[in-house]
């Protein structure tokens, strides 16, 4: 069940996404960048949140994406299943235990940060496949085989799309909703 919200839960959830957030500036810049030439860096575009052209082509783009993610969780559980290695279980008791602000970070801030950090910077200079391992290292918190594979696989799928359209506005909406349905689901077992 999950617990009462503190101002340091609070604190301790924003921690991490802030860092995250808030590195590929700084690197940036110190390397020079203004923040517009960061934003185009890390592609971030203002066409893509322009209500009346850019935005609806986003939602629309998220939502395939979405629908891409769940398509390969459910491929993946099932192969997971037959090897043995399905331990989500690992992963619903960990997100049970969290406080309501914790989960709400998780869904919402969290993936900002984490596109930022992963699909702009790290794979802008690193490349698509390191971009995604790391992705999927930093899910081993969760002491799960399956978080850490759907973590890479979900990673190199959001890498693809930011490669192609070289925009992570996308991505951002479809890991947020992506995150939503997944702790949702968690929690409501």
């Amino acid at each position: 069940m999950m617990g009462m919200a503190t101002i340091a839960d609070l604190a301790n959830a924003l921690f991490l996404p802030l860092l995250l957030f808030f590195i590929p500036f700084l690197i940036l810049k110190l390397g020079g960048k203004s923040l517009p030439k960061s934003l185009q860096y890390l592609f971030v575009n203002k066409s893509d949140y322009s209500p009346f052209s850019g935005l609806p082509a986003t939602i629309a783009y998220a939502f395939i994406l979405v629908i891409a993610m769940l398509a390969l969780t459910a491929l993946e559980s099932a192969v997971l299943f037959q090897l043995g290695l399905l331990d989500l279980d690992k992963v619903s008791e960990l997100i049970k235990r969290q406080t309501s602000i914790v989960l709400i970070v998780a869904m919402f801030v969290s993936p900002i940060a984490e596109e930022v950090f992963f699909r702009g910077l790290l794979q802008r200079r690193f490349g698509m496949l390191f971009s995604a391992a790391a992705f999927g290292i930093s899910h081993a918190l969760y002491n799960s085989v399956a978080e850490i594979v759907g973590a890479f696989t979900l990673g190199l799928l959001l890498s693809f799309y930011v490669a192609k359209r070289k925009s992570i506005a996308a991505p951002i909406l479809a890991h947020m909703f992506y995150n939503l349905l997944s702790i949702a689901s968690l929690t409501w077992q």
